[in-house]
């Protein structure tokens, strides 16, 4: 009995300092697991609000064009054509948002790009009796404005460039991403895409 309590002394004494380390291996080893956990919740909501803020984002770009497309209509329903409109001129209606525009007559998109209207550019002689909204939009919000249907008022609309392809009608999924990523991009705004519309 006293041999048998000796033997299991001496592996008693050896093994605490052994179970000492592994209790402390596995408490790293845990502690690792949980900040790798933390930070892929952390990047989760991330970009769940992200994508939230992109979204609301873009659904007031579409309501911010549309507005704007109204509100010209309305404001130029008694004219003959479109001569003489501008941003300011329309800004100072005072039918928009405050939050579009600024004391000087500008109008800007919900993500800060700056809007120029003013009249046809793009329909050979009959100019004034087209009117052109232009803004730039982010890279992941182009395709999705490429896609949206502004109605038969919509006369063409072009991306990155006045003189690129005019389009009339939305495009589909694979035009709209092909057209988008192909679009040119200012050297400052690599990030942009400029939209041009044309109404009538």
């Amino acid at each position: 009995m006293h041999i048998e309590s000796g033997i299991n002394n001496v592996f008693y004494k050896r093994w605490q300092p052994f179970k000492k380390k592994v209790q402390k291996g596995l408490s790293l080893i845990e502690a690792a697991m949980v900040l790798a956990l933390s930070a892929i919740v952390v990047a989760g909501v991330i970009a769940y609000y992200q994508s939230a803020s992109d979204n609301q984002r873009t659904e007031s770009t579409i309501s911010m064009l549309t507005d704007l497309i109204s509100v010209i209509h309305n404001t130029y329903s008694s004219q003959a054509n479109y001569a003489g409109l501008t941003s300011k001129l329309i800004a100072d209606t005072q039918s928009l948002p405050t939050s579009m525009t600024n004391d000087q007559g500008q109008i800007f998109t919900p993500g800060g790009s700056l809007v120029t209207i003013g009249p046809g550019k793009f329909s050979g002689k009959t100019l004034v009796n087209y009117f052109n909204i232009q803004f730039g939009v982010s890279n992941n919000m182009c395709p999705i404005m490429a896609r949206l249907d502004l109605g038969s008022s919509l006369a063409s609309m072009r991306f990155g460039s006045e003189t690129a392809t005019p389009y009339n009608k939305p495009l589909n999924v694979s035009d709209s991403e092909t057209v988008c990523k192909s679009a040119s991009r200012g050297s400052q705004t690599p990030d942009q895409v400029t939209l041009y519309y044309e109404f009538h």
